[in-house]
C-alpha cells in the first residue's frame, strides 16, 4: 500500500556523486504514533530517469535498515567515458519508509547527473558540478 500525506524522510541534496550513483544521507524517520502498524520496518532507496515516479518493485535500488541514514549506490549505468552529453545521466533518488503495515511512505527526490565513467563529481554549494578523479585528473573541472 503506497500513502501519501504521512511524513516520511527529507533526502538531502547529494554532494558526492560517483559513476555509478551518488552517496545518499536523509533524515530519520520520525514514527508519528505510539501505534505498531507505523513503525519503521526499513528505508527503501529507489531511482528511475524520471522525477515524478511512484516507488515499486522496479525502481527499487536497495532496502536499508531502520536507524542507518547513508547509502551509496553502485549500481547506476555510468555516463560512457566518451560521451559528448557534458552532464551525464540523470537519475532521480527517492527513500522511502515502508511501515510495519505495509504502508511504503513515497518522499521528495533528488536529481543526480552522474559523471562520466571513471569519475567522481562534487557538488559545490551553488549546485554546479566539478569533476574529480579519474586516470589523469588531480583536480578539479568545471562540468
Amino acid at each position: 500500500m503506497l500513502t501519501y500525506g504521512r511524513p516520511g524522510v527529507e533526502l538531502d541534496a547529494p554532494t558526492t556523486i560517483h559513476d555509478t550513483g551518488a552517496e545518499l544521507n536523509w533524515s530519520a524517520y520520525s514514527d508519528p504514533s505510539s501505534a505498531s502498524g507505523d513503525d519503521i520496518v526499513e528505508y527503501q532507496v529507489h531511482r528511475s530517469v524520471y522525477q515524478t515516479f511512484t516507488p515499486s518493485v522496479d525502481t527499487l535500488v536497495a532496502p536499508v535498515a531502520p536507524g542507518t541514514t547513508a547509502y551509496t549506490g553502485t549500481l547506476a549505468t555510468p555516463t560512457p567515458a566518451d560521451s559528448a552529453d557534458p552532464f551525464g545521466r540523470a537519475y532521480y533518488y527517492m527513500v522511502a519508509v515502508k511501515t510495519r503495515d505495509g504502508t511504503v511512505i513515497p518522499a521528495p527526490t533528488q536529481l543526480v547527473r552522474l559523471p562520466k565513467a571513471g569519475r567522481q563529481g562534487d557538488r559545490d554549494l551553488t549546485g554546479h558540478h566539478a569533476v574529480v578523479g579519474g586516470a589523469g585528473h588531480g583536480s578539479r573541472h568545471d562540468q
